[in-house]
């Protein structure tokens, strides 16, 4: 049994015996027996309810034992504070004590708990305990910083001991933090405050924590769910519900064993998971290591799902929250409330990885729509705010995902917040194989989930998850094995058209050699499908100057410069969609023209270059201009290296993926880690 433990039960037992007031000399004051002599009991009613039994002591309202989130603060208490030496030290003069707990309900039973043990009496002298909390509306928003400021002038003129019970996310500024001293954890909630907390109605600690869930399930709940899995008073009962809510909070939790062929970000998914695996060991400090990531890319590509399996693989709580779980908390305080909830959770819980699903749903507070403008502003600076005070607690990972990364206030993207930017493809053909051989489990054999998987190139991971659940309900519907038809058909596979295939393959080769050639970064994969196509470059040079710009220009309109060269005409493909080549093109075409000023026309910034595009003529030539003059660059470079097309979309049409070594895309020498995925 630890220290701490034999401490706590000690406490506890004092707890609930707790010293009560004397009996008094006399029953009633004389005053009170003449009221009720006369009968004037209704203006003594509240004195005799008052009295105490004679000869008998009032026991305490309910034990610890019937209160087990007090019980677990308790404990809590006592494993921060494991003796009474820690405890009589909190009450030496000048003393400054501060303790950080769970927001809400047990911050309460935490304060309570502190006035009792460090109640005046055996020459101990008073202890002054201030507690602060977070804001409830947005009213409050500047209480905790104005309490912090009282709480440090009373603390600072006199020497009496004085202990900051600070509830978890209300921000502590630099210059106080480093006056104060170093805060101690009330908890986290786990196993071992659990079991010692259960333990009152008997039995050994130890035993009892084996047969709870595991500490990062244990950690991952709310005071909430506590206390209501431990509603009951038979503990095999409170056993199980905590079982079954951990259980529910954990439910279709993968780990990245299972995330295969995600490149760039399954790589910073491991990374992140072998770093909080080196902290946790003592091994780095925590300012060495990457502590938020942002992964981006199109709906349904399994950005959620990676923080999920990192949580998963680091054997920590995953603690979830969004801009619009958070909205639906009501008007704009309760909304500021559920954010700095989630947040406190999370730095309750550390180690955790805190998620923040639809990140850009912020938007960006210099952003041209004018509408609810002051909100939007408010809701970003309470982000960065918690961002700040989350990245400055030890074992919180940040891990951020949304669609459109651009579309994110740069205050929230820049370094320090952000540590890693890393865009989440579309799932390849080994990613794909993965999920299907997983969810299939031997249903269909390697060959077919081989040919499915290339015909599905271009699905998102969701979209291949749930046409897994309609093929197998329209299987059922018509009592017969799945099939590899039923599948396709729920993924909306058509019949695969070489034609098509080989314009893809044609636009998707001229996509990755004129970035080659320009050297627009390293061409790492290459996919082709009837849904289209993806060229991934990794390393990108940054944008910085007009001949950047104009380099990619160039490498958007590559893709339509080569289905011209060798098909003799271009498809709308380039065209296709807010997200497509020529979409792109013709926005940076409009900043170099009205923003950037790039133009060698004019300085000039304009906020909202799209709207003057439709408004101005002069405008519209000249992005066409420039757009034009990209293509036929394009064109010519592709031109000199036609062999090198041609090949590389032979390759394409036979192999749909082409992964690439270091090296990248080589015209000269075949790459000797090129592969067909298996």
């Amino acid at each position: 049994m630890p220290a701490w433990m034999t401490h706590y039960l000690t406490v506890a037992a004092c707890l609930d015996a707790a010293p009560c007031p004397p009996v008094p000399d006399r029953e009633m004051s004389d005053e009170v027996f003449q009221a009720l002599v006369d009968g004037r009991l209704d203006e003594v009613e509240d004195q005799i309810e008052e009295l105490p039994e004679w000869g008998q002591r009032p026991q305490p309202v309910s034990c610890l034992a019937d209160d087990p989130l007090r019980a677990i603060a308790l404990a809590g208490l006592c494993r921060t504070l494991p003796d009474s030496e820690a405890i009589a030290a909190l009450t030496a003069v000048g003393a400054v004590t501060v303790l950080h707990c769970l927001p809400g309900e047990m911050t309460d039973k935490a304060a309570s708990l502190l006035a009792a043990l460090l109640a005046p009496g055996n020459g101990r002298p008073p202890v002054q305990i201030i507690v602060l909390r977070l804001p409830g509306d947005i009213k409050a928003r500047d209480r905790p910083s104005a309490a912090l400021e009282h709480a440090m002038a009373a603390i600072s003129a006199t020497t009496a001991p004085h202990v900051l019970l600070i509830e978890q996310g209300v921000p502590v500024p630099g210059e106080i933090a480093a006056m104060l001293p170093p805060p101690l954890q009330i908890g986290p909630v786990d196993g071992g405050l659990i079991a010692a907390a259960l333990s009152l109605r008997g039995g050994d600690a130890a035993g009892l924590r084996k047969r709870l869930p595991g500490d990062a399930a244990l950690r991952a709940l709310s005071p909430a769910q506590l206390r209501f899995a431990l509603r009951h008073r038979i503990r095999d009962r409170q056993i199980a519900e905590l079982h079954r809510i951990a259980r529910s909070s954990q439910s279709n939790c993968p780990t990245l064993d299972d995330i295969v062929g995600y490149g760039e970000a399954e790589e910073a998914a491991r990374r992140l998971v072998s770093d909080l695996a080196t902290w946790s060991a003592g091994h780095i400090a925590w300012g060495e290591m990457t502590r938020s990531v942002l992964f981006h890319g199109p709906p349904g590509t399994g950005k959620t799902w990676l923080a999920r399996a990192i949580a998963a693989s680091a054997g920590v709580p995953l603690i979830e929250g969004s801009l619009a779980a958070w909205q639906a908390a009501g008007h704009l305080g309760d909304m500021l409330g559920a954010m700095r909830a989630t947040f406190a959770q999370a730095q309750a819980a550390a180690p955790a990885i805190l998620m923040i699903d639809e990140i850009d749903s912020a938007g960006d507070r210099d952003g041209s729509d004018n509408h609810a403008r002051s909100y939007r502003r408010q809701v970003i600076n309470a982000l960065l705010d918690l961002m700040d005070s989350a990245g400055r607690t030890p074992g919180v990972i940040i891990v951020a995902a949304c669609n459109e990364v651009e579309a994110l206030d740069p205050a929230i993207r820049r370094p320090g917040r952000i540590d890693r930017i890393v865009e989440v493809p579309p799932p390849g053909h080994a990613a794909i194989v993965h999920i299907l051989a997983r969810r299939l489990d031997g249903q269909l054999p390697g060959r077919e989930i081989d040919r499915l998987a290339r015909r599905a190139i271009g699905q998102s991971a969701a979209a291949i998850d749930g046409a897994l659940r309609e093929a197998r309900s329209r299987a059922r519907a018509d009592s017969r094995a799945l099939t590899a038809a039923d599948i396709a058909k729920a993924l909306g596979l058509a019949r695969e058209e070489p034609a098509i295939i080989r314009r893809v393959a044609v636009h998707e080769a001229g996509h990755a050699i004129v970035a080659t050639l320009l050297a627009r970064g390293r061409v790492h994969e290459i996919r082709v499908g009837m849904s289209g196509g993806q060229v991934m470059v990794a390393d990108r040079a940054p944008l910085l100057t007009r001949r950047d710009l104009v380099d990619q220009l160039t490498c958007l309109l590559a893709g339509r410069a080569a289905e011209e060269l060798v098909l003799g005409n271009g498809s709308a493909g380039a065209g296709r969609g807010a997200d497509s080549d020529l979409a792109k093109a013709t926005e940076i075409a409009l900043r170099l023209e009205l923003v950037y000023g790039l133009s060698g026309h004019s300085l000039v910034r304009v906020p909202d270059p799209a709207r003057m595009m439709m408004s101005d003529q002069g405008v519209r030539t000249r992005a066409d201009r420039r757009l034009r003059a990209a293509l036929r660059r394009a064109r010519q470079l592709l031109a000199v290296e036609h062999l090198w097309l041609r090949d590389l979309t032979d390759r394409l049409c036979a192999e749909r993926v082409l992964v690439f070594g270091e090296e990248g895309l080589d015209r000269h020498k075949p790459d000797p880690e090129a592969r067909h995925e298996p």
